[in-house]
């Protein structure tokens, strides 16, 4: 039975759910019905992944740990040979090298990411949450992983691991239909005793708050709960990637925020950190590809429906300091997989790393361009949701006409 202290725990002490009102949405939901970001938190060494090169390729100062034999063709692209198992995929990826993203901390560049723009501050919505004002789901978005306050925005649905003790989603999966109906009832009685005129920002937030919270319980009540298997790599990041899963395959959310910490940080060791930390993510991600394309609920496919977006807030600095390791570097690569996304290569990076002037028609090194920045990528994803004119919400880039049509 519910106890007391998994009442509060499930309604306010381990989540955080006000965000911005629904009657600023669109009625209709367009473009990709789902949107995951797997956050790489620290920094992934591009050279050894997303961008590898050949010593011809860079000045001579930078760190090029291998032969040119080890950089895989995968066809459409080119991965490094931390990345290499990623092959079998190739062809639904793309990659986009030589993303200015202006920050060379984690905390800025985390907040970044989370909304996929620059000049942030941590109380403006997440991409996500802006996405999932047009949604036909319970909720507009979640964050999972090993959480901070720099991973979340005031409109996410959060369930940090990590901190040890029992989460609000831990305690959910071990209630009875009948336990999570009384507290969808609950948070619909708090809903009918709110006036629906004349609120201020705030009550009109903590409305949205409990209409989110209520639909999710309402519908969750008949929903098998969820249960993790062993995906033989990384516990806890391993369920929270299959509770990514159930929330897409039973449509609770439009959107999902992921945040991964296998030590990317690698300011010492550089080689061995990566290599460690990459083992892991490419059997993560093989595992998570294979999934999408399996599971199906009544709209098709996972991997059909569902928007990727893989990557760190920032990247590794291309010359190696006095421990062997990499520093901070201000731009970043992404991956990308999912409906809409048009597979390949683009972008392209000089002899130190730096990311060149790019066509946005064609994603190629164009003089005429100019350098892609992650409030491109923003604008990017919020026109494929259906945001006609990302401008409205503060998006100020352009949209990446070579990786989204």
């Amino acid at each position: 039975m519910l106890t007391r202290r998994d009442t509060l725990r499930l309604s306010a002490a381990s989540w955080l759910l006000a965000g911005v009102p629904r009657a600023l949405a669109e009625p209709a939901l367009t473009g990709p019905r789902y949107f995951v970001t797997l956050f790489l938190r620290g920094g992934i060494d591009g050279v050894l992944t997303l961008d590898p090169k050949t010593r011809a390729d860079v000045d001579a100062k930078v760190d090029v740990p291998y032969g040119p034999d080890q950089i895989v063709d995968a066809g459409t692209l080119q991965l490094g040979p931390q990345l290499s198992g990623l092959k079998p995929w190739a062809s639904k990826l793309a990659i986009v090298k030589g993303i200015q993203v202006h920050i060379a901390n984690h905390e800025s560049g985390a907040y970044q990411l989370l909304r996929m723009r620059s000049g942030v501050t941590s109380n403006m919505p997440s991409l996500y949450e802006l996405i999932g004002q047009r949604r036909e789901q319970p909720l507009a978005s979640v964050s999972l992983g090993d959480l901070s306050s720099f991973d979340y925005s005031g409109g996410s649905l959060i369930s940090p691991t990590g901190g040890g003790g029992t989460t609000a989603l831990e305690t959910m999966d071990k209630l009875s239909d009948e336990d999570i109906d009384l507290l969808a009832k609950t948070y619909k009685r708090h809903l009918k005793g709110m006036s629906s005129s004349g609120l201020s920002e705030r009550e009109l937030r903590t409305k949205e708050h409990l209409s989110q919270v209520a639909a999710f319980f309402d519908r969750t009540k008949d929903l098998p709960r969820f249960t993790s298997t062993d995906w033989g790599v990384s516990r806890d990041t391993a369920t929270d990637l299959q509770r990514t899963l159930w929330f897409l395959e039973n449509d609770l959310t439009r959107g999902v925020h992921v945040k991964i910490v296998l030590d990317w940080d690698s300011h010492f060791r550089n080689a061995s950190k990566q290599a460690g930390a990459n083992a892991t993510i490419e059997k993560l991600l093989a595992r998570f590809f294979r999934e999408l394309e399996t599971r199906k609920n009544a709209h098709g496919s996972l991997a059909e429906q569902t928007v990727v977006v893989i990557g760190s807030e920032l990247g590794r600095f291309p010359i190696l300091n006095g421990n062997e390791g990499k520093d901070h570097f201000p731009e970043t690569s992404l991956m990308f997989a999912g409906p809409g996304i048009r597979p390949g290569s683009y972008g392209q990076t000089g002899k130190l790393m730096e990311g060149l002037k790019t066509s946005f028609k064609t994603g190629r090194a164009d003089d005429a361009g100019r350098r892609l920045e992650i409030d491109d990528v923003g604008v990017t994803l919020l026109s494929m949701a259906g945001v006609k004119n990302p401008l409205t919400v503060g998006y100020r880039g352009d949209r990446l006409g070579f990786l989204a049509g």
